[in-house]
């Protein structure tokens, strides 16, 4: 990875087990979708990894886009799938 990847995949892993891992088992249970969890990670800018900058996104490649997904499903796959 490079040092950029390292650092998404940091970030994105330090806030899927601070904020999704404490509340997905429940989630499940009630089959709520975590809609602010979700907006997070908007905001975060990792719904926007893949698409070019013009368009208002990273700019950033397929395997960028793989690297936050795979440390949010280690918290939660449902809201990782979404992502």
């Amino acid at each position: 990875l490079t040092p950029d990847q390292v650092q998404l995949q940091s970030k994105v892993h330090d806030f899927a087990q601070a904020k999704v891992a404490p509340v997905a088992e429940q989630l499940d249970r009630e089959g709520r979708f975590p809609t602010e969890l979700f907006q997070e990670l908007g905001r975060m800018g990792i719904t926007a990894i893949p698409f070019k900058e013009e368009h208002g996104g990273l700019g950033l490649g397929v395997f960028d886009a793989v690297i936050a997904p795979e440390q949010i499903a280690r918290a939660d796959q449902s809201l990782a799938v979404s992502a």
